[in-house]
């Protein structure tokens, strides 16, 4: 079965190689807010091998002639018995900047003139983003992004970065202020571009055909109220209380935690932990759908679904879900052709995306506890 991809290869200076063709298995996962990644399985003849495992080689891959995802090939790996072989190829997306940089506390500063405490930076949304991406990423570290002109979408927001990873302190913040980020491959270099999160007006039944199955499930939020203890000792100690009453009031409860802020006095890093805690701690839902693809309801063009969209669907009479489509896995093989299989919300049956991501927030605190 004809693979549905093309798949462009560059050097690490963003220079093109050549076309990769007669790959046994592309296999892309696409994310929002988050890093996708792609394998590529070749048999070991194919002629693009000394391209593809050259450092710092990267590709972009395309269906239909539409972007679905670019990055550097970072694992290699094969087999090999008797007379045939194959290598797996793993691409990283290009989202992968927000977990290489770190978000120093004066970017433009020698490391031995880092004079502030953390770089705190208030505003719309995008940008704060669009800020603190061009302050360490671009101006520091001379990474090749053009970075398109700042609309000011999206809720405002306050983040402090003292040498941590942009990804830990922009996200999910940024997502629950509507905007979706993207970092593609674009002529001698990257492009950061930012958009707002769509909910699609249409429903979708269960009743419609488009759906073979649903599994999905739900849990309540933990908390509707933080405390955030700051600097002092004992009864010198500073505390701030933040609550969401509307949350309380919808769920008839009231619950508290506690976030620690000892290594500040800012108020305005108060507000940015609470903000986090209430993030983290918040409702959570997911599902699992397998679609049956059909010219009304697919993936990409200019009436289809993406990673970002916000789906809604009718499940049975009563029950409506409604929820960011988080991940799209697009699998092409040989035997099977291409299956989409998107993934919703933020609960998810697969158990290996469930504990990275638990992983990656026990990380994200450790690092900060690490640069206090």
């Amino acid at each position: 079965m004809r693979s549905p991809y093309k798949i462009s290869i560059y050097d690490r200076h963003y220079v093109k190689q050549g076309t990769l063709g007669d790959a046994l298995a592309v296999e892309p996962v696409l994310r929002c807010n988050d890093m996708g990644t792609a394998t590529l399985t070749l048999g070991l003849s194919n002629s693009k091998l000394p391209d593809l495992i050259e450092p710092g080689s990267r590709v972009v891959i395309e269906q239909d002639g539409d972007y679905r995802i670019g990055g550097p090939i970072r694992g290699r790996g094969g087999k090999w018995s008797g007379a045939n072989g194959e290598i797996t190829l793993t691409v990283e997306d290009h989202f992968r900047v927000f977990r290489l940089v770190q978000g120093w506390p004066v970017p433009g500063a020698a490391l031995s003139a880092q004079t502030s405490e953390y770089h705190t930076v208030s505003g719309p949304a995008e940008t704060v983003l669009k800020t603190v991406v061009q302050s360490n990423a671009v101006n520091r570290l001379g990474w090749p992004i053009t970075i398109e002109p700042d609309e000011g979408r999206g809720a405002n927001i306050t983040v402090s970065l003292r040498f941590t990873p942009i990804l830990d302190k922009l996200f999910p913040v940024i997502e629950a202020a509507g905007l979706k980020v993207t970092v593609r491959h674009d002529g001698a270099g990257l492009r950061l571009s930012v958009s707002e999160l769509v909910t699609l007006p249409r429903t979708i039944k269960e009743s419609s055909g488009t759906i073979e199955s649903v599994t999905w499930n739900n849990q309540p939020p933990e908390l509707t109220d933080v405390i955030v203890g700051g600097q002092g000792e004992g009864v010198e100690r500073t505390f701030r209380g933040f609550t969401d009453p509307a949350l309380a009031e919808l769920w008839g409860e009231r619950s508290e935690g506690f976030r620690d802020a000892r290594d500040t006095d800012n108020p305005l890093v108060y507000e940015e932990r609470a903000a986090e805690t209430f993030a983290e701690t918040g409702e959570k839902s997911g599902l699992a759908i397998k679609f049956m693809e059909s010219k009304s309801f697919a993936y990409g063009g200019l009436d289809g679904f993406v990673e970002g969209n916000r789906l809604k669907l009718q499940i049975g009479p009563k029950l409506q879900i409604e929820d960011i489509v988080r991940s799209v896995a697009m699998p092409w093989t040989r035997n099977d052709g291409l299956v989409v299989s998107p993934q919703i919300g933020d609960i998810t049956d697969d158990p290996d995306e469930e504990i990275g991501r638990a992983l990656r927030t026990l990380a994200a605190g450790q690092r900060t506890e690490r640069t206090r």
